[in-house]
């Protein structure tokens, strides 16, 4: 069997990527990601034919758009989690209201 090529190898990682960014499968990203920066430690120093250069290029572009996805997911998260602070005060507050009428008619 022919050794894998790095372009081979860098379209490979696109594609993982690319499906776990569609699926928005945040675990299969961050498995993609990690499997990218080991990829490119495992190459540091190496010289890259042009192939291999133009699908890092790919890849380099699609992870822009990968990071910018998982920041968009973490402020979707942090509003819905302010949300849900919001509704929790509102809850304490019928509690102490509650809690401040049940005293009065003692």
């Amino acid at each position: 069997m022919p050794p894998v090529s790095d372009a081979a190898r860098f379209e490979a990682l696109h594609a993982e990527l690319a499906d776990a960014l569609a699926a928005e499968d945040w675990q299969a990203v961050g498995r993609a990601d990690q499997a990218i920066a080991a990829r490119l430690t495992e190459l540091q120093g190496r010289p890259l034919d042009v192939e291999a250069q133009r699908a890092r290029a790919r890849l380099k572009a699609l992870h822009a758009h990968g990071r910018d996805a998982c920041a968009a997911e973490c402020e979707r998260l942090r509003q819905l989690l302010l949300n849900h602070l919001d509704y929790a005060e509102g809850r304490a507050a019928y509690g102490r209201t509650e809690l401040f009428q049940a005293g009065e008619g003692a």
